[in-house]
């Protein structure tokens, strides 16, 4: 539908050639592969130019336009990559590309120039290797994936106890989101203690906020005062990360706090974390503050699906049909196709479902909301 808006192609090209966040560089590089393969000049200059930059950002996308030869450029580099640390991940032939004919005919050349090519050989062992395992891990029973998980896990958190989580919130570097999201998730409540004790001493607002994000994904299992006295800070990248690792516990001091959040009349997208507070907190009356909240809210649409999300939340956790126009508000103004199917869901079992809202997702984008009706 956009490949023939000038404007539109222009203003992907600029952000596929002058990146600003890393999520994003992937979904704007297929796009440009979109245009390329549409008989867009522009896009398959810029890509074949620049596709091996931004961490191979481009690599399914040349190989859509440009098949084998693609296909073998994209390999080499990446065994380059294994050569020089034979830990490093990989993309496997099957998510370069989803082509079958086109995968063999890359694996039957690959095969070929091999013996020659020392980093096509590093990428094809591990393909093997990988394929092997794949193999060996369809015969295992339940009992043995469950094993074998925990076996990974404590591998992984000898290989990175709260030490070096500390050590590396110090000195950060790219990509590590997953990484203190993964301990968090996994550590015993020992290590994950060690964070907090570390934490509780640490001065520099931007090692706080990467500890914190050890408790992002799975949040405190119990109460922490220092957590909570950084849930009032004064930075407000600190103070978000802070009430995140909050939001599971039930304490009526974060109800409490919920409340007064969002009634401080500055409403952004780094306020949802604080209406997903009520989660747990929520009393008759809250419904109220919370859909005026979202009504004064000074964001773009990807903050309103940030909001929309935590008011989804709340509305989840509380069958009340109080929440009724929060849910309407939700519906309205969120960008999100799941969220508007999720929050259609609540609405028709609460028997709330207001007929305009019905009728119009008759015609929704997503084929489950249209089923709802």
């Amino acid at each position: 539908m956009i490949a023939h808006e000038d404007r539109l192609c222009a203003a992907v090209l600029e952000a596929f050639e002058n990146p600003v966040e890393e999520q994003d560089c992937f979904q704007v590089a297929n796009l440009v592969g979109l245009f390329a393969r549409n008989g867009n000049p522009e896009a398959a200059a810029a890509l074949r130019h620049s596709w091996a930059e931004n961490d191979l950002a481009g690599e399914t996308a040349i190989i859509a336009l440009d098949g084998v030869p693609a296909a073998i450029e994209v390999v080499r580099r990446l065994g380059l990559l294994l050569i020089a640390d034979p830990d490093e991940y990989a993309d496997s032939l099957e998510f370069l590309t989803d082509d079958a004919p086109l995968r063999e005919q890359v694996l039957s050349e690959l095969l070929k120039l091999a013996p020659g090519d020392a980093a096509i050989s590093a990428y094809l062992k591990q393909h093997e290797r990988r394929a092997a395992e794949q193999a060996e891990n369809e015969q295992l029973t339940d009992e043995q994936r469950q094993q074998q998980w925990i076996v990974h896990t404590s591998k992984f958190i000898s290989e990175n106890p709260a030490a070096r989580i500390i050590e590396l919130a110090r000195q950060p570097g790219k990509g590590q989101h997953f990484l203190f999201s993964r301990f968090g998730r996994q550590a015993p409540d020992s290590e994950r203690q060690a964070i907090l004790q570390a934490l509780a001493s640490e001065p520099d607002p931007k090692v706080q906020r990467w500890l914190l994000g050890v408790f992002r994904a799975e949040g405190l299992h119990e109460w922490d005062d220092a957590v909570w006295k950084l849930a009032h800070s004064e930075i407000e990248d600190v103070r978000f990360a802070a009430i995140r690792a909050l939001v599971l516990l039930k304490d009526d001091r974060l109800g409490e706090f919920a409340r007064r959040r969002i009634g401080d009349g500055h409403i952004s997208a780094k306020s949802c974390d604080a209406i997903q507070l009520f989660t747990n907190h929520y009393h008759p009356g809250d419904e109220l503050l919370i859909l005026k909240a979202l009504e004064r809210a000074n964001t773009d649409t990807e903050g309103m699906h940030r909001l929309g999300l935590s008011a989804l939340r709340v509305c989840e956790a509380n069958p009340d049909t109080r929440l009724a126009q929060v849910a309407i508000f939700i519906y309205r103004t969120n960008p999100c196709t799941l969220c508007r199917r999720d929050i259609v869901e609540w609405m028709k079992d609460m028997d709330c479902l207001p007929d305009w809202i019905a009728n119009e997702c008759r015609y929704d984008a997503l084929d489950e909301t249209r089923a709802l009706v």
